[in-house]
């Protein structure tokens, strides 16, 4: 597949690949013209593809770079991990001195 069709968003490439889907489902067009949608239909649809294989993987790379605290190695907070707030007691806040 060209990577110049790789210019497109996802849902760009995902509006397109609908409506060709819907255009072929009508069952009224030319053989001809089936065949071209069909084809571009098979472009777009690798196209979504590999997009989501790369947004997969720097999900799992960045997910791979957390430590045990839950914060990455950038410094970012790890939302997925749940943390115990239990023990948690808003009365023990000093208040400001004046």
């Amino acid at each position: 597949m060209a990577r110049s069709k790789q210019k497109i968003s996802f849902e760009k490439a995902l509006e397109k690949l609908e409506s060709i889907v819907k255009k072929m489902e009508g069952g009224e067009l030319p053989l001809e013209e089936s065949m071209k949608l069909f084809q571009e239909g098979i472009e777009l649809s690798g196209v979504c593809r590999e997009l989501l294989a790369e947004a997969e993987y720097k999900v799992e790379h960045l997910l791979k770079g957390r430590d045990e605290t839950g914060y990455g190695s950038n410094g970012a907070a790890d939302l997925t991990t749940e943390h115990d707030d239990s023990n948690y007691d808003a009365g023990n806040i000093p208040e400001d001195e004046e």
